[in-house]
């Protein structure tokens, strides 16, 4: 559910946001990340297989870009490919 466009029962502070825009881009990215994370019901790292699966994951990536069987993409054609989904998905 995007809450794009929907209405809070109480309007956010605007200092609260103007403090948040004046952050530089990677604390904005560290502020949204705990703040996406507070919404959760419960921590994800909780679960004791959670750090295990994610090294599991993280090696096998690795594995496949050292074979050459992945590979990267530039962090701005990245940006670029999710912010375009996401407007994707905003249009009905």
């Amino acid at each position: 559910m995007s809450m794009a466009g929907s209405h809070l029962a109480e309007p956010l502070p605007p200092e609260i946001l103007d403090a948040a825009m004046s952050l530089d881009q990677v604390q904005r990215a560290e502020l949204a990340s705990r703040l996406l994370l507070s919404l959760e019901p419960e921590p994800l790292d909780t679960d004791p297989g959670y750090r295990e699966a994610w090294a599991e994951e993280l090696e096998s990536r690795y594995r496949k870009f050292l074979s050459g069987e992945t590979g990267t993409v530039p962090a701005d054609e990245a940006i670029a490919r999710i912010r375009q989904d996401l407007r994707q998905r905003r249009t009905p």
